[in-house]
């Protein structure tokens, strides 16, 4: 994997982003201008502040998605960890099967994001977590106490 062109620029090195870009152009087969980092773009740094992000009211509406998502999947995410020492049976064993499923959605995503897309397996996730996390009051009201 090459290095971040951004980065490279930032550092100076604009040869070899220039380097890198051109690769990228050949594969996508895109023309790009002869001359790719003039001095003018590389001198000024555009300075950004962060409440221009609620200037438009579409980034507004995703910001506000983003932020509710994210909070809302830290929580659960913390909620679900939290409660695995009190699930019953054996805490080990409870503790290594949540490492297992982590892992195997962690692999899942870098194998599928690239083909699939981001949206489609965040949506995903979601419906099947949410819908695992809603089915599992079932065992709890219909299940016997085994005793």
């Amino acid at each position: 994997i090459p290095a971040s062109t951004r980065w490279l620029v930032s550092k100076g090195r604009t040869k070899e982003a220039e380097k890198i870009l051109r690769k990228a152009a050949k594969v996508n087969k895109v023309e790009l201008p002869d001359e790719l980092f003039d001095k003018d773009c590389l001198e000024k740094e555009p300075r950004v502040k962060i409440w221009e992000m609620f200037t438009s009211p579409v980034l507004v509406i995703r910001s506000l998605i983003l932020f509710f998502n994210w909070a809302v999947i830290s929580m659960v995410y913390y909620g679900l960890n939290l409660y695995i020492s009190n699930l019953s049976g054996n805490i080990y064993i409870n503790f290594t099967i949540s490492n297992i499923v982590e892992f195997l959605g962690y692999c899942s995503v870098l194998l599928f994001a690239g083909r699939i897309g981001r949206k489609p397996i965040l949506c995903s996730g979601m419906v099947v977590g949410g819908a695992a996390c809603v089915l599992s009051i079932f065992p709890v009201l219909y299940g016997n106490s085994g005793e």
